[in-house]
């Protein structure tokens, strides 16, 4: 009998030396190398690589380092509004329990609110605007669930949009890829079908 409350201290003990490792996976390092990335934006010339940069620290799960660098492409080019859509894309941790919590969705939606409507930005920037928006709006209306499933929906329109945007399509497998949280007892996980 005497072993069971030793089992449970060392099972205790080792929960929370687990945990600190658990809570740093929500912030990676840059890596040593990054994969090329190409995301044509409306942005000053002089900032896109830098941009590109960010993006790809986005993949790699570095979102310190990915906010920081999108932070560097606003210092040169204040009017860049997918650099505003990035730094809210660090905050929306899609593969990490919760995705979005209250300060990170404060952040992110003001992040987005920050985007002025003639800031220069195609349409197709304006696609991944608007979805990023419907996870960052209406959660007094909305689930994250919900919110959630609208913007895979308006990745998918993205990806079908724009074939030939491997970004768009990167983005899309990305959130396709990882199981619709927070089900309910009323909703159970949805197999994704492909949009196309």
């Amino acid at each position: 009998m005497m072993r069971r409350p030793q089992s449970l201290l060392m099972l205790l003990v080792l929960l929370l030396g687990v945990a600190p490792t658990i809570t740093a996976q929500h912030n990676h390092p840059a890596p040593e190398k990054l994969g090329t990335v190409v995301f044509p934006t409306a942005c000053m010339v002089a900032a896109q690589p830098q941009f590109n940069r960010a993006v790809a620290l986005l993949h790699s799960f570095a979102y310190s380092e990915s906010e920081k660098a999108f932070q560097q492409v606003l210092t040169a080019d204040r009017s860049c509004a997918m650099a505003h859509w990035g730094v809210a894309m660090t905050y929306y941790h899609q593969l990490w329990e919760p995705p979005l919590n209250k300060s990170s969705y404060a952040k992110g939606a003001s992040e987005l609110g920050q985007i002025k409507k003639e800031s220069p930005r195609s349409t197709r920037e304006s696609q991944y605007i608007a979805a990023l928006q419907t996870v960052y709006s209406n959660a007094d209306k909305q689930s994250l669930r919900e919110r959630m499933i609208g913007y895979e929906h308006s990745m998918a329109d993205v990806a079908k949009s724009n074939p030939s945007d491997m970004e768009a399509q990167v983005f899309l497998r990305w959130r396709c890829s990882q199981p619709l949280r927070l089900p309910t007892r009323r909703t159970p996980t949805r197999k994704r079908q492909w949009p196309y």
